[in-house]
């Protein structure tokens, strides 16, 4: 026999080791080069392994050999395969092609789960989860393929049925069952119990080194049977929809918490599918395209798979997909295992009734996260019963919680959960869900106002929140304004949603502490469609506490017309045969307040009449808003003497808690006393405003605490201390700096030219 024959006749095993040894490497060294462990180099070389193609190709690569000797060692590893012993189960599925994303979560996964085989505690045992269409599935089979040359004596898998709408859930004995056939066991020798089967399943492993994949699983007590024990030095991998806390805490699992793709990991998945020409093609269109995806593996798997058929620009798919945004309609296919509707579904159906119930009422949040306060309120049940539906919903991974402790629903999730809305709950329940929601922001964001020395001290609304509703009671300073930062934008989505729905006296009332904040600058611009509604309706027939801010938000050219719509309501309700006093007063502050914004002199008259029917009712909140505005009034037409005696009684009645109002009048005060030429008392005025808006009211008010600042500055400048001057009106500047937002309205260029005179006139 020559050479060439002697050797093609050998094994694989021999070959291998023969070729390696050829090359100059050690078994350390091939594995550096191939990406094959050494260990599993070894167990091939000694024939305690049959390779596997993936496998096969990175060693012949590796190893760099001509063509000659490339074939004798497919052909030899090839007839190793062939009579490998019927006893080793290779049942893993197929590996993809081409894996896209999720490169950290395996990199991690390999990581832990080689340092754990190499001194296992419990077992080695990995758990993939996540919500479902992210992709736990896919990641377990092409980590199952990485690993695989670490375990030589076979591959078991299993699909459990945790989720499966039409089949019940695989039952451990029957799972126990296919292992134990896989492994050599005959028909006739099988144990009928699920103990024995899973005594005799240890058994079989005990000193094999077997990879076990255990996908779709409902619960931790559905694989615990099927998981190795510690002496087999055996893998398992288990997927499921729900979080397996208990793997962890009994089983010592790896946990690997599948996420949604990054934008990059996203854009490379669809690359994968449609080409890289065409996504470096259309860029923006690809990054808009996979943003509408929700960057669910599945949901970009399903549009790429149809894109990759069409001939349409990505730019027209996502034209579509806008249109559609917000509903699951585009991701609808015959294929149940892809239409994402009935994706979702599987982990809804095992809901229990109160938690399908709050799943479904999370669509009505607006904002990107939920407290579990806001959701109690949703529902209207206690804290602790919506703490626990969200942690049910979050390890079903429906929800996912985040670091500071609310809930946020995925885009796709939410128009399923919004689409069960529709359908299980009737529009009267999702109203009144909707109502206990908003009365949870107006509620706490008074509370926050009312903790921080805001308006709610002044203007709290007597309106009590509707029954179910739970609402936030704050004791520091720092949660009150947390609290306001973090829910901005649920706050002012539930103003919008009030405002469409022409519930305009709770989305003003909500307005009214909002629009105290300076964080909430940038909310004025936001109200133009709360005026449109406004303007849509009749002012005269809403409330006075609904149509009382609302006005204040109206652009110049809306004035006028508002009110006519005013003077009509009070002109009504003063024909009357025996008019409230209540609402003609409120209604005369509204007018008041009205022709100030306009600075015309009719504000004068309307105030003072609103001023002493609130003395006439005994109400002390009207009279110190409307000598507010009388004040204001009084300095817009130039009655200064009358102007400082009004604010110095406003003053002395004022309540001392009342920061606030008191700020504001303070503020007047010093502009009237000015305009008089009392500049020493203009400046304690202005000083002792300050004061409070650094002492008392110190998240509130910044664009009041600006124009004080620009004020003072005026009264140092007439004093003739020109640095003082600059020290205001450069305090004003780093005010409209600090926040931005809140200055949105806010013209600096009169205090810049004010400090360029300084200089230039220096």
């Amino acid at each position: 026999m020559d050479k060439q024959s002697a050797v093609s006749s050998a094994s694989f095993a021999e070959l291998l080791r023969e070729t390696r040894q050829q090359a100059g490497l050690t078994l350390e060294g091939l594995g550096q080069i191939s990406g094959v462990s050494a260990r599993a180099i070894s167990e091939l070389e000694r024939g305690r392994s049959t390779p596997r193609p993936k496998t096969l190709d990175r060693l012949v690569t590796a190893l760099d050999l001509g063509l000659p000797q490339r074939a004798l060692l497919l052909q030899a590893a090839r007839t190793t395969q062939q009579h490998a012993p019927a006893g080793l189960p290779l049942q893993l599925p197929a590996d993809l092609r081409v894996f896209s994303g999720h490169g950290e979560e395996l990199a991690m996964a390999l990581a832990a789960l080689a340092e754990q085989d190499a001194a296992p505690r419990y077992g080695c045992v990995g758990a993939i989860w996540g919500m479902p269409g992210v992709g736990k599935t896919t990641l377990a089979v092409h980590l199952a393929h990485q690993l695989a040359d670490r375990y030589p004596d076979g591959q078991l898998y299993v699909n459990l049925r945790g989720f499966d709408p039409d089949q019940d859930a695989m039952d451990t004995s029957v799972a126990l069952g296919g292992f134990l056939q896989a492994l050599g066991l005959s028909e006739e020798a099988m144990p009928t119990t699920a103990e024995e089967r899973a005594a005799l399943y240890q058994r079989r492993l005990v000193g094999r080194k077997v990879l076990v994949l255990l996908d779709n699983a409902r619960d931790s007590e559905q694989v615990r049977l099927l998981l190795p024990a510690p002496s087999s030095s055996s893998l398992a991998i288990v997927t499921s929809r729900n979080r397996l806390e208990s793997l962890l805490v009994r089983d010592g699992a790896v946990p690997v918490n599948l996420d949604i793709w990054s934008q990059e990991e996203a854009l490379q998945a669809l690359a994968a599918r449609i080409g890289a020409t065409r996504v470096a093609k259309e860029p923006k269109a690809s990054a808009e395209l996979v943003e509408l995806c929700g960057r669910l593996p599945l949901a970009i798997a399903l549009l790429g798979a149809r894109v990759q058929s069409s001939p349409r620009s990505l730019t027209n798919v996502v034209r579509e997909l806008r249109e559609d945004a917000g509903t699951l309609a585009a991701f609808a296919t015959r294929d149940r295992t892809t239409d994402v509707r009935t994706v979702f579904s599987w982990s809804y159906s095992h809901l229990p009734p109160n938690i399908a119930h709050l799943f479904r009422l999370l669509s009505l949040h607006p904002g990107l996260a939920i407290s579990v306060a806001a959701a109690a309120s949703l529902c209207g049940i206690s804290a602790a019963e919506a703490r626990s539906g969200l942690r049910e919903l979050a390890c079903a991974h429906l929800v996912a919680e985040t670091p500071c402790g609310r809930y946020e629903l995925h885009d796709l999730v939410r128009a399923y959960a919004e689409e069960l809305a529709r359908f299980h709950d009737s529009e009267a329940d999702r109203a009144h869900a909707f109502s206990r929601l908003a009365d949870h922001y107006r509620h706490t964001m008074d509370d926050a106002d009312r903790q921080l020395g805001g308006f709610s001290a002044l203007y709290r609304p007597t309106v009590p929140p509707v029954e179910g509703t739970v609402a936030r009671v704050f004791t520091w300073d720092t949660e009150a304004r947390d609290w306001i930062t973090s829910e901005l934008p649920a706050l002012y989505g539930v103003h919008r949603m009030l405002v469409h729905a022409a519930r305009l006296r709770e989305a003003t009332l909500l307005n009214w502490t909002l629009a105290g904040h300076a964080p909430q600058g940038g909310y004025a611009p936001r109200a133009e469609e709360a005026v449109r509604a406004t303007r849509a309706a009749s002012l005269a027939e809403l409330p006075q506490e609904a149509t009382t801010p609302l006005y204040q938000m109206l652009s110049p050219q809306q004035l006028d017309e508002t009110r006519a719509v005013l003077e009509r309501g009070l002109a009504k309700v003063s024909s009357a045969r025996d008019p409230h006093l209540g609402d003609l007063a409120r209604r005369h502050q509204t007018l008041g307040l009205l022709y100030y914004l306009q600075k015309r002199p009719e504000a004068v008259d309307h105030c003072q009449i609103a001023m002493a029917l609130f003395r006439q009712t005994g109400n002390k909140v009207g009279l110190c808003d409307s000598s507010r505005t009388l004040v204001g009034s009084l300095l817009n037409n130039a009655a200064y003497e009358d102007a400082m005696r009004e604010a110095t009684l406003a003053l002395e009645s004022a309540d001392a808690d009342h920061h606030v109002e008191r700020a504001g009048l303070l503020d007047m005060l010093g502009r009237a006393n000015h305009h008089l030429g009392h500049y020493d008392r203009a400046r304690q005025a202005f000083l002792a405003a300050l004061h409070l808006f650094h002492n008392e009211l110190k998240h509130v008010g910044s664009l009041h605490e600006y124009e004080v600042w620009v004020n003072l500055g005026h009264t140092y400048a007439a004093l003739g201390d020109v640095p003082q001057a600059r020290h205001c009106w450069e305090s004003a500047l780093r005010q409209s700096g600090r926040r931005p937002e809140a200055h949105a309205g806010t013209d600096t260029r009169t205090v810049h030219e004010l400090l360029k005179a300084l200089d230039q006139d220096g």
